[in-house]
């Protein structure tokens, strides 16, 4: 897909954003565990991470309906003096969205947004169990799950100076999970008597990084198939993921925390840094989707390389975050890693013919294109 061009203030402006995202988000989701009442209960991770796919389609839905009010106006400007003509579906109303065979292309998108839902709840409880630097640096093991995935799924081979990057990352990550110690502020006894259960709580968080990055690397690529199968616009697909990702969401919260949200209510524990998660996490989706058209991968990851630097040196005096050396070798693998990943001079050999496991092999949904008179946009 070829990208937009931007100037290089606004190309700036969009990296620094994204690394305060990324940084700030860890941190926040950390400090929302230690800044509850004495005495309330703790929020739950199922009422966020629903509240924040409804606040993505609303976001989604109002700037696909902008879109089609732009393209409306200009509609209007071109044929000021032609006949009029009926509307057709697309001219901003909603209902065409699901009408005909719109609704039979969502269902595409209800898999990656069931996975999604799972993967945002796995995020809370790894963000929280963990120090906001480990947390980035773990949660980066998603590149080599998409990478794998890719090759799976998709047939997408990479050069041999990529696997090798992965190779790093895979020891990076393991010399992070290994330098875990108690928390430093803690005196001898309490440190003893307090170890066990922070290993416990680090081991809970590192199973759940990890499962959050497979399950990412998954989604991700089915999303990539679907969306490069269906050829919809960017804002229609968004609402679609949301809206799936809301029902999910839904159904999981009252599957999993239905008792105490009919015995406390479902905004428990909230407070203004709760609220504060809810808005980075859904301001982390649009500037994702952001790079993703305007810029590229590259920068991307430049961007999660400097919000794992901006993290550890926010988190030593927020948390008494103290990196162990080999916490800080693993941590300057994973980087390197990360740079070596996103080499742009190294050109990844041609996609395998025949994929091992076929993505959405056989369906009729393959060749279907946007409905007439659907406002049109670049795919991410």
């Amino acid at each position: 897909m070829e990208k937009r061009k931007i100037s290089a203030s606004l190309r700036a402006a969009a990296i620094a954003t994204l690394t305060l995202q990324n940084g700030a988000q860890a941190l926040l989701v950390r400090y929302s565990k230690e800044a509850r009442r004495p005495g309330a209960p703790p929020y739950l991770g199922s009422s966020v991470v629903l509240v924040c796919e409804c606040v993505k389609l609303l976001s989604a839905a109002a700037m696909l309906k902008a879109r089609a009010r732009a393209r409306r106006r200009r509609r209007r400007a071109l044929t000021a003096h032609a006949p009029p003509q009926h509307h057709q579906s697309g001219d901003g109303r909603a209902a065409w969205l699901w009408r005909g065979g719109a609704w039979r292309s969502s269902l595409l998108f209800a898999p990656p947004a069931a996975v999604y839902a799972v993967q945002n709840n796995l995020l809370l409880v790894a963000a929280r169990a963990l120090d906001p630097p480990t947390f980035l640096l773990l949660s980066q093991f998603k590149i080599l799950t998409t990478a794998s995935f890719s090759l799976a799924l998709m047939g997408r081979r990479l050069h041999r100076v990529r696997w090798c990057a992965l190779l790093l990352l895979v020891v990076g990550v393991g010399l992070v999970q290994d330098s875990h110690a108690a928390p430093r502020r803690l005196s001898p006894a309490e440190r003893d008597a307090a170890e066990p259960a922070a290993l416990s709580e680090f081991t809970l968080g590192v199973c759940a990084a990890l499962a959050m990055s497979t399950l990412s690397g998954f989604a991700a690529v089915y999303t990539e198939s679907a969306l490069k199968r269906l050829r919809l616009p960017t804002q229609q697909c968004n609402v679609y993921m949301a809206a799936y990702g809301a029902l999910f969401s839904a159904l999981a919260a009252g599957a999993n925390d239905g008792r105490r949200i009919a015995a406390a209510g479902f905004f428990q524990g909230w407070n203004g840094v709760t609220v504060g998660v809810v808005a980075i996490s859904a301001a982390g989706g649009l500037l994702v989707a952001f790079f993703l058209r305007y810029l590229d991968a590259i920068l991307k990851n430049f961007a999660a390389t400097a919000a794992i630097v901006l993290s550890t040196a926010a988190a030593i005096p927020m948390f008494g975050f103290q990196p162990t050396l080999e916490w800080a070798l693993g941590a300057t693998v994973v980087v390197v890693a990360i740079m070596l990943y996103s080499e742009g001079d190294v050109s990844d050999p041609p996609p395998l013919a025949s994929p091992p496991l076929r993505l959405l092999a056989g369906s009729a949904l393959e060749q279907q294109q946007p409905r007439a008179g659907a406002p049109g946009g670049q795919m991410v």
